[in-house]
């Protein structure tokens, strides 16, 4: 930060020393007091963008250097698999401790959602990282990502979608018939009612991407904020599809939303679910003809 009329710390050697060091940038104005305009400027540059970012790296870099990673667990899966337990909340260790709530979505339904939720610092009213998982996936994969907003002096807050991840056991008993908006609407519920966090930046990865691009209606409803969204790899599928003779089919009619069998007597008539499971189902053959010992031998 530098005063541009300044005579005794000259402006022009100023510019010299940005340009010479890497990474290095310069706020600077023109003061009636001259070389004295040092003291006011912070003042007149506090909302500043530039100034409001590297100060925030400055802030970031201190709580950096005083986080203690204590939550922290290195995440796997067990070897040996009891399969009169549940193998999400008994074999499974999520980089960070699972904590669980039941959450309503638009229709009233309630759902049990398991999801992390870590903060390591000592303000109030700390700035909020929201991550959503992407299709296949859940929480537990983001740990690294948590770890470094963590250090950042970041809270942060990640759900598993229903029937996902640990936000599968405590919902067996429902269908899998469920619309992109009940999902957003129990996110919502979670994060901004339940939690609290009402201003949060969201990151989205697939599937999640697609959560948080509908989350901005949802949002923008309660006067809320959603500061942030990264939408890598959402997905699209045309509206209209053929089934194996030409005839045009309707694969998003608005019935489906809950109503799993109509859905599936659609689409099925597209080959695309029996396409999609061959490889599956070929892998499980596979596997059923490999010892234990050999599947570990391979993966190590």
């Amino acid at each position: 930060m530098h005063i541009t009329n300044d005579n005794w710390l000259n402006f022009k050697l100023a510019e010299k020393a940005v340009d010479n060091i890497p990474g290095a940038d310069l706020i600077s104005e023109e003061s009636p007091v001259a070389h004295y305009g040092v003291f006011p400027i912070i003042n007149h540059r506090k909302n500043d963008p530039k100034f409001v970012a590297f100060m925030d790296d400055v802030d970031r870099l201190d709580k950096a250097q005083q986080y203690v990673d204590k939550n922290y667990r290195v995440p796997g899966v067990a070897a040996n698999i009891d399969p009169k337990k549940s193998f999400w909340k008994d074999y499974v260790t999520y980089p960070y401790p699972v904590k669980y709530a039941d959450v309503k979505d638009g229709t009233g339904k309630s759902w049990q959602i398991g999801y992390m939720d870590e903060y390591a610092g000592t303000e109030k009213d700390p700035k909020v990282l929201v991550i959503i998982h992407g299709k296949g996936a859940f929480g537990g994969h983001y740990g690294n990502i948590m770890q470094y907003a963590l250090r950042s002096g970041l809270r942060v807050i990640v759900p598993d979608l229903l029937h996902y991840g640990v936000s599968g056991p405590g919902n067996l008993d429902k269908s899998p018939a469920r619309t992109m908006q009940d999902m957003r609407d129990v996110v919502h519920e979670l994060v901004v009612n339940q939690l609290g966090a009402r201003k949060a930046a969201y990151l989205g990865h697939s599937l999640g991407g697609s959560a948080c691009d509908g989350l901005r209606a949802v949002l923008a409803r309660g006067s809320l904020e959603h500061r942030a969204r990264s939408a890598c790899g959402a997905r699209g599928i045309s509206a209209r599809g053929d089934d194996r003779s030409g005839k045009k089919l309707n694969l998003f009619d608005a019935s489906f939303a809950r109503d799993f069998d109509k859905w599936k007597q659609t689409w099925d008539q597209t080959g695309i679910p029996r396409e999609r499971d061959r490889p599956v189902r070929a892998e499980r053959s596979r596997l059923s003809s490999t010892s234990r010992n050999e599947i570990r031998s391979r993966a190590w």
